[in-house]
C-alpha cells in the first residue's frame, strides 16, 4: 500500500505540472517553426546567397575597368657604341627611373553567347535554392506535425491511465470494504493491487514518453525544453481535402519541381559546352601616362600620356578532343536527368496513392470506431456496475476496463493517422506552404 501511495503521489506531481502549461495548436506550432526551426532558417539564408549572385556582372557580361600605376629604378654599368660622330659613352653606377599609371578596360564582346549561359546558370542555382527551401520547409512542417500529433497521442494515453488509476483506487477499496464485511476474498483484493501496481507503472512510463515527444516538440520550434501541450481541436478535417484529391500531384511535388530545376541546369551546361566552340572577341582600352629619366643615352627623358584601344579576336580551333569530352558527357546528362524527372514523378505517384489509401483506411477505422465505442462504454459502465453489486468478479471488469482503454486509444490513433494522411496529400499536392 505505500508503494500505491508512493507512485500515486508522483503521478499527481507529473500530472500537475503538464496541466500547468499552455495548450498549443498545430497552426501555432507551424507558426512558430516557419520563425524558429534552424533548418528553415538556415534554408532561408542559403535562398539569399543564391538571390545575391544572379547579376550581370557576376555572369561577365560587363566590362570590367582596372587602375594600374607603377615605378622602377634601375642602377647599373653602361657601355654605349654610337654609330656616326656621336662619341662612346663608358659609365659606372647609371641611374634610370621610370613611372606608368592608367586606368584599363576590357570587355567581351562576343564570347558564343557563354555570358548569357552563365546568368541563366546563376538564375537557376536561384531558382533551385527557393525549390530547396519549399523542401526544407514541407520537410520541418511535416516533422513538426508528426511530433505534435506524437505528443496528442502521449497525452490522452496519459489521460486514460489516469482514468484507470482512480478507477483502480475505487476498486481496491471496493475489495477492501468486502473483506472486512465478509463478502470477498483476499485474492480479490491482491488481484485489485497487482492491477493497480501496473497501471502506476504504465503510467510512469507513459508519462515519460509525455516528456520526450514535448521536448521534440519543443527541439523544432526552438523552445525551451519544458512539458508541452497541444489541442485536439487540430484534428478536425481539412474542408479541402476533396479538391486536393483531384490535383495531379506529378505536377506539384516539390520533389518533382527540383529533378526539372535539374534538367534545365543540364540543357544550360549543354549549351556552354556548344558555345565554346565558337570564336571570343574582347576589346581593350587604356588611358594612361608613363615617363622615363635615364642618365646616359641619346634620348635622356621621355613620357607619354593618351589612349590605347585594341581588338583580339581568338578562336581554339583544336583543344586535344576536350571540348567534344565535355559536350558530350553533358548530352549523357540530360539523358540521366529525363529518367530522374520520370523517377520523381513514379515516386510522387506511388507516395500519393499510398497517403489516399492511408486516409480512407483511417477514415474507415475511425467510422467503426465511432460505432463501437458507444458499446465498449455502455458493457464497461454496466459490468462497473454489476462488479459493484457484486455479480462479476474482478477478472471480468477488468477486462472491460482494458477493452475500453484500448477503444479510446485506437479511436484517437485512427484521427491523428487521419490528420497526417491529410497534411501528407496536402504536401504532395503543393498546397502545405499556400497558407503558410
Amino acid at each position: 500500500m505505500r508503494m500505491n501511495k508512493l507512485l500515486c503521489f508522483i503521478l499527481a506531481g507529473l500530472q500537475g505540472v503538464a496541466l500547468a502549461q499552455p495548450s498549443m495548436s498545430l497552426e501555432e506550432a507551424w507558426k512558430r517553426a516557419l520563425e524558429q526551426n534552424h533548418t528553415i532558417r538556415i534554408s532561408k539564408i542559403t535562398t539569399e546567397i543564391a538571390a545575391n549572385t544572379v547579376t550581370k556582372g557576376n555572369a561577365g557580361m560587363l566590362p570590367t575597368f582596372n587602375l594600374q600605376g607603377g615605378a622602377s629604378f634601375q642602377r647599373n654599368n653602361t657601355d654605349l657604341d654610337f654609330a656616326g660622330s656621336l662619341p662612346d659613352v663608358s659609365r659606372r653606377g647609371v641611374q634610370n627611373y621610370s613611372y606608368n599609371g592608367s586606368v584599363v578596360a576590357n570587355y567581351r564582346i562576343y564570347g558564343g553567347g557563354n555570358a548569357w549561359y552563365n546568368l541563366m546558370q546563376l538564375d537557376n542555382r536561384y531558382q533551385t535554392a527557393v525549390n530547396l527551401e519549399a523542401i526544407a520547409i514541407e520537410g520541418t512542417l511535416l516533422q513538426v506535425a508528426n511530433a505534435y500529433f506524437n505528443l496528442l497521442l502521449q497525452q490522452e494515453n496519459v489521460r486514460i491511465l489516469t482514468q484507470s488509476l482512480a478507477t483502480g483506487r475505487d476498486r481496491i477499496t471496493l475489495a477492501q470494504e468486502r473483506q472486512r464485511l465478509g463478502t470477498g476474498t483476499q485474492l480479490e483484493k491482491l488481484n485489485a493491487q497487482v492491477n493497480q501496481v501496473t497501471d502506476s507503472i504504465s503510467l510512469l512510463n507513459a508519462n515519460l514518453a509525455l516528456s520526450a515527444a514535448s521536448r521534440q516538440l519543443a527541439f523544432l520550434l526552438k523552445m525551451p525544453m519544458e512539458s508541452l501541450l497541444v489541442a485536439d481541436t487540430s484534428l478536425e478535417s481539412e474542408s479541402q481535402i476533396n479538391e486536393w484529391l483531384s490535383i495531379n500531384p506529378e505536377g506539384q511535388a516539390t520533389a518533382v519541381v527540383a529533378t526539372l530545376l535539374a534538367m534545365e541546369s543540364a540543357k544550360l551546361v549543354e549549351s556552354q559546352n556548344r558555345a565554346i566552340r565558337l570564336p571570343s572577341l574582347d576589346a581593350t582600352a587604356s588611358y594612361g601616362y608613363n615617363k622615363q629619366i635615364n642618365e646616359v643615352g641619346v634620348v635622356l627623358s621621355s613620357q607619354n600620356l593618351g589612349l590605347n584601344a585594341g581588338l583580339t579576336l581568338s578562336w581554339n580551333l583544336f583543344d586535344g578532343g576536350r571540348r567534344r569530352i565535355l559536350l558530350q558527357n553533358s548530352m549523357k546528362q540530360v539523358e540521366a536527368n529525363a529518367q530522374l524527372i520520370d523517377q520523381a514523378r513514379t515516386q510522387v505517384r506511388r507516395e500519393w496513392l499510398d497517403a489516399v489509401d492511408r486516409l480512407k483506411t483511417q477514415q474507415s477505422a475511425r467510422n467503426l470506431l465511432k460505432t463501437q465505442i458507444a458499446a465498449v462504454q455502455m458493457n464497461y459502465q454496466r459490468t462497473a456496475e454489476l462488479y459493484r453489486l457484486g455479480q462479476v468478479g474482478s477478472t471480468v471488469f477488468r477486462e472491460a476496463q482494458l477493452n475500453l482503454m484500448q477503444v479510446l486509444q485506437l479511436q484517437r490513433q485512427a484521427q491523428v493517422g487521419e490528420k497526417l494522411a491529410e497534411i501528407e496529400i496536402k504536401r504532395l499536392a503543393g498546397r502545405l506552404l499556400q497558407n503558410e
